[in-house]
This record gives C-alpha cells, sequence and structure tokens, in this order.
C-alpha cells in the first residue's frame, strides 16, 4: 500500500480520489476479456515438486531473469522516492 499513499503525495490527492480494487485474486471473476466470458479464478497450487524446481531450475533462473531484475529495479526506485518523500510520513500515512 505503500504505493499508494506514493501517489497520494505526489500528486497531492486524498486518500478518497484513489480508488483501488483488488485484481484477479482467486475466488473472483477475471474480466471477461478472454473468451468475452467471465472465468472463476481458481486458488492456485504449488506442489512441494514444482516449489523444488523453481528453487533449483536452471531454465527457470534464466526465464526468470529479467523479471527480477526489473522488480529489483523498481524496488530500489520506490525506495528512493519514499526517502525524497520522507520515510517517516509515508509509514505514518501507510499504517
Amino acid at each position: 500500500h505503500e504505493s499508494l499513499i506514493i501517489l497520494k503525495l505526489l500528486y497531492n490527492l486524498e486518500l478518497r480520489d484513489i480508488l483501488y480494487t483488488s485484481a484477479k485474486k482467486s475466488g473472483g471473476y477475471d474480466d471477461g476479456e478472454y473468451r468475452e466470458t467471465c472465468s472463476f479464478i481458481q486458488k492456485s497450487v504449488v506442489t512441494p515438486q514444482m516449489k523444488s524446481w523453481f528453487q533449483t531450475s536452471t531454465a527457470w533462473s534464466n526465464y526468470m531473469e529479467a523479471d527480477i531484475l526489473l522488480y529489483r529495479v523498481i524496488l530500489k526506485n520506490l525506495d528512493m522516492t519514499i526517502d525524497a518523500l520522507g520515510r517517516e510520513e509515508v509509514e505514518r500515512q501507510v499504517l
């Protein structure tokens, strides 16, 4: 929720100006764009064998490398923005 507080602070918004919805959450329905019909979103299941493969597979690691790098860059940028706005103020508003 830090990103919503950052949005609020950067654009001088009120919380009531920000609409937050949980998207594509298990137990809900998707937007219906695929095949023009809504589909129930099943809870994901990760077996112990799948978890082991994700943790040890070179193929999976190579496949995810760019996404992980992008995630790290965005997280670093988020931290720098929080520092620029004032970490204490962002934390206060998150609560």
